[in-house]
C-alpha cells in the first residue's frame, strides 16, 4: 500500500521529510511545562522543537517554536521552520507569516523556503504572490545561502515539483471560477478529521456507516468507522474484527450493498507480496469475517484502493505493477464465474498517465469512472476527475473543476448512494490538519445516471423460510436474469426514474408476476422489500409482510407551486397504467411542502397538491379512484438542513398497495 511516508501521491503537499540537525539533549538541562520545554536558550529550544518536528508532533513543535522566538524574536531559522510546521498542520496564512518574517530577517538562509512560501500562497489562492515566489527559488539556483547543505535533498524533490506547479497556476489562471451551482465544501467535523491525514471515505447506502483511513505520524495506517446518531456521525474508531493490525490497512470500499467491502492490507500472513486487496462481511457495524481474494488480481506489486462495480463482476483498482504507463495506474478485473479473479487489464492511455492515477471509484450506473490523478492538467498536487465509458472505452477525463478541486491534494471520491453527493479527502486550507474528509453537492453535469438500489428477500408465503429463486426483469427491451441467494436475498442495480415488469419462478410455487415503477429520487422507496411465493397444493396463507406490490411514486413540485411539472406528469403517466392493469388498488395521496411559511400554509399547499395528482389521474388518465382513494395534506416534513432536503420535500407521495 502507498502511504503518505513511502508515497507522494498521497502525502500533503507540503510535507517533507526533515532535514535538519537533531541534537542529543543529555548536556542540556530540560523542564517541561505544558508543551513546552523550558531550556537555557534560544538555540536549544530550536533544537526541542526540531526533535518534535521530526517525529511528526506538530503541535508540540509549534508551541516550542513559539517559545523560541519568544526568546529571540529575531532567530529566522525558528520563524523558516514555523512556516513548515504551519503549512503541515494546513495553517498555510499562519505559515505565510511565519515565511515573510525569516525572509525579512535572512532572505539568504533557505532557498527552499522560498518554494515551501509558494506553496503556502497558491493553496490561500493568491496566485501571483506563489508565482513572485516560485520565481525567487528558481532565481537562487546555484547560489550561497546557509541551508544549502542542509537542504539539499528539500531541494531536490523541489525543483523536481516545479513544472507542476508552473503548470497548476496556468490551469488554475483558466479556470472558471464563478461557481454558478453554488457549490458548498463542507468538512465532516471533528469527529472524522484530526491533525492527522483522513481519506478514502466510504458509506452505506442507508447511510449510516461510515469507513475511512487514517495515517497516524506517517508509519501507522488503520481503518476507522463512524455511524449515524441523530444525524451526526459518532468518534471515529477503529473498525471491529480482524482488520487493523501493526502493519497497514486502509482504502476500504463498501459493495453497494453495504454488506461486504473491500480493502488493501499490507504485509498480512499468507501473502506473496506487499499490500494485496481483500474481502470483508460486515454487519451491524462488525466485520464477521475476512478473506484473501483468490484468482489473479493481486501481484507481487501495490495493489490497493479498490472499488466494485454495483453488480459485483468488475473491480476496478489502483496499482504500481508492470505495463502500466508509469506511476500508479488504474486497472480493472472481471470476476470469472467459478468465484476466481481474472487477469486484471490496464485501464488505457485515456485515463492512465506517466504520473499518478489512484483512488477509482465506479458508480452504480457502471459507466461513470472518477479518481485523482496529478498527471492531468490540474491545479494541485491531485486533482479529482470523471470519465464516462462511450462506443467501448473510457472517454478523456474531465476535471471537477472549482470548488472540489483546489491548488491542494484532492484524494479518494465516494458518490453517495442519491448519485448528487460527493465524499472526498483533501489537504485544503482550513482544515484540521493534512487530509481530511469533505463532502459537497456533485455538478450536476458531472453526475451518474440516476439508479435505484433494489434490495429484497424472496420467502415461502407459509412457512416464511427464504427461498433460492429464478429473477428476471425486463425494460424497454432489455434483460437481466439473476436468483436469490440461500438467504433469499437479492441486490440489483436498476436505472431509476423507469417501469419494470418482474417475474419471479421456483418449482413447486405459483410464479409471482409483477409491473413496478422505480424512483430514483427516492432511493429507499424499494430498500428491503420482502416477495412471498405461495407454495403450490397449499391453501392460501396470509402473509402480514411488505410485498413489491406496495409501490410509492414521488411527484415533486417547484418552490411555493402546486402545479405539476412535465417530469411529474410522465411519472402520472405510469400510475395511470398500474391503475388500470389492476382494480384491488388501495390508493393514498399524501401531500408536502418545505418548512419555508408557517404551519397552516404548508398545511394548505401539501393539500392543494395532492389534491392536484388526484385530478389529473381522473381528467387526464381518466381513472376513477373516488372510492377507494385517501388524500393528506401533511405539511412540511421533518428537519430539512439542506436546499437539497428542501427540494425533496416539496412533494406528493403516491402510495398505492394490493
Amino acid at each position: 500500500m502507498f502511504t503518505l511516508e513511502h508515497n507522494p501521491m498521497i502525502k500533503n503537499i507540503i510535507f517533507t521529510v526533515c532535514t535538519v540537525v537533531i541534537c542529543s539533549f543529555s548536556n542540556i538541562g530540560l523542564a517541561q511545562t505544558k508543551d513546552v520545554t523550558a531550556v537555557k536558550s534560544a538555540k536549544e529550544s530550536l533544537k526541542v522543537a526540531q526533535n518534535y518536528f521530526s517525529k511528526g508532533e506538530l503541535n508540540k513543535a509549534r508551541k516550542q517554536l513559539l517559545h523560541t522566538i519568544k526568546l529571540k524574536d529575531n532567530f529566522a531559522i525558528a520563524h523558516r521552520l514555523l512556516g513548515r510546521v504551519y503549512s503541515d498542520l494546513s495553517d498555510y496564512e499562519a505559515a505565510i507569516v511565519a515565511y515573510e518574517k525569516s525572509f525579512e530577517l535572512d532572505d539568504k538562509l533557505s532557498r527552499a523556503a522560498f518554494f515551501e512560501c509558494a506553496e503556502a500562497y497558491l493553496l490561500t489562492d493568491q496566485i501571483d504572490l506563489a508565482q513572485h515566489y516560485f520565481s525567487r527559488f528558481k532565481e537562487m539556483e546555484g547560489k550561497r545561502y546557509a541551508n544549502a547543505q542542509k537542504e539539499q535533498g528539500l531541494e531536490v524533490e523541489y525543483q523536481n515539483r516545479l513544472a507542476t506547479r508552473e503548470q497548476n497556476i496556468a490551469f488554475i489562471q483558466q479556470m472558471d471560477m464563478t461557481n454558478p451551482e453554488q457549490i458548498q465544501v463542507i468538512a465532516l467535523g471533528k469527529n472524522i478529521n484530526s491533525i492527522h491525514d483522513e481519506y478514502l471515505p466510504s458509506l452505506t447506502s442507508n447511510r449510516q456507516y461510515l469507513l475511512y483511513t487514517r495515517n497516524i505520524k506517517n508509519e501507522d495506517e488503520n481503518i476507522l468507522i463512524s455511524s449515524k446518531e441523530k444525524g451526526q456521525w459518532t468518534k471515529g474508531s477503529s473498525i471491529h474484527g480482524d482488520i487493523n493490525s501493526s502493519n497497514n490497512e486502509g482504502m476500504a470500499k463498501f459493495e453497494t450493498h453495504g454488506n461486504t467491502f473491500y480493502f488493501a492490507g499490507c504485509k498480512r500472513e499468507g501473502a506473496d507480496s506487499g499490500c494485496d486487496i481483500y474481502r470483508a462481511n460486515f454487519e451491524d457495524g462488525k466485520v464477521t469475517e475476512v478473506d484473501a481474494l483468490s484468482g489473479k488480481l493481486n501481484s507481487y506489486y501495490w495493489d490497493s484502493q479498490p472499488s466494485l462495480s454495483c453488480d459485483g463482476q468488475t473491480m476496478y483498482f489502483a496499482s504500481t505493477r508492470e505495463g502500466g504507463y508509469g506511476g500508479s495506474d488504474i486497472w480493472y478485473c472481471p470476476l470469472l464465474p467459478s468465484g476466481e479473479w481474472g487477469v486484471p487489464e490496464n485501464l488505457g492511455a485515456h485515463i492512465n498517465t506517466a504520473g499518478d492515477e489512484e483512488a477509482p471509484f465506479i458508480s452504480t450506473d457502471g459507466l461513470t469512472l472518477y479518481f485523482t490523478s496529478n498527471g492531468h492538467a490540474g491545479q494541485g498536487n491531485g486533482d479529482l476527475f470523471v470519465s464516462y465509458y462511450e462506443k467501448n472505452s473510457w472517454s478523456i477525463p474531465d476535471n471537477l473543476g472549482y470548488p472540489i478541486n483546489s491548488p491542494a491534494k484532492e484524494l479518494g471520491i465516494f458518490i453517495d448512494a442519491d448519485n448528487e453527493t460527493a465524499y472526498f479527502a483533501s489537504s485544503r486550507k482550513g482544515g484540521r490538519g493534512g487530509l481530511d474528509i469533505y463532502k459537497a453537492p456533485l455538478p450536476k453535469a458531472m453526475r451518474p445516471n440516476p439508479m435505484v438500489h433494489l434490495d429484497g428477500t424472496v420467502i415461502d408465503a407459509v412457512t416464511q423460510e427464504p427461498i433460492e429463486a429464478d429473477i428476471k426483469l425486463r425494460n424497454d427491451g432489455n434483460t437481466w436474469n439473476f436468483k436469490s441467494d440461500q438467504f433469499g436475498w437479492f441486490f440489483q442495480c436498476l436505472a431509476g426514474n423507469k417501469g419494470y415488469s418482474f417475474q419471479i419462478q421456483k418449482e413447486g410455487y405459483q410464479p409471482y408476476i409483477e409491473a413496478v415503477y422505480l424512483d430514483a429520487e427516492d432511493i429507499t422507496t424499494t430498500d428491503n422489500v420482502q416477495i412471498a411465493l405461495q407454495p403450490l397444493h397449499t391453501p392460501s396463507k396470509k402473509v402480514d409482510s411488505q410485498r413489491l406490490t406496495k409501490t410509492i411514486v414521488q411527484i415533486y413540485f417547484d418552490f411555493d407551486s402546486s402545479t405539476i411539472t412535465a417530469k411529474g406528469n410522465d411519472k402520472l403517466a405510469h400510475v395511470g397504467s398500474l391503475l388500470e392493469r389492476y382494480d384491488d388498488w388501495s390508493v393514498e395521496v399524501v401531500g408536502f411542502s418545505d418548512a419555508s411559511g408557517d404551519m397552516e400554509y404548508n398545511k394548505s399547499l401539501s393539500q392543494k397538491r395532492a389534491n392536484e395528482v388526484v385530478n389529473q389521474l381522473k381528467t387526464i388518465h381518466q381513472i376513477d379512484i373516488a372510492t377507494n382513494i385517501n388524500v393528506i395534506g401533511k405539511g412540511s416534513t421533518g428537519e430539512q438542513s439542506s436546499e437539497e432536503d428542501r427540494r425533496k420535500s416539496r412533494r406528493v407521495d403516491v402510495v398505492m398497495t394490493r
